[in-house]
């Protein structure tokens, strides 16, 4: 399956009949998720206790915009239940 959000991004016009939203509410709840997960990123990384400063964090596998993707089909096929 083609990536969703990219789908949307090329066809705008369509993410009312994906999403049942329109694209301008989309791109402000994506925002909105984007700055979310930053802010929570901070905190758990300003709480940790670094024993050694060179070791680095293993990138995600998925980006922040294709998982909040899922997140959001996934609540709404539980909302329609």
């Amino acid at each position: 399956m083609p990536n969703p959000v990219d789908y949307i991004e090329k066809y705008p016009e369509r993410t009312i009949r994906i999403l049942g939203i329109s694209h301008q509410e989309w791109q402000e709840l994506t925002e909105v998720a984007i700055a979310y997960n930053k802010e929570q990123e901070e905190k758990s990384e300003s709480s940790k206790i670094r024993i050694n400063a060179l070791m680095r964090r293993k990138k995600a596998s998925v980006n922040a915009e294709r998982r909040d993707w899922f997140m959001f089909v996934l609540f709404k096929a539980n909302a329609n239940i």
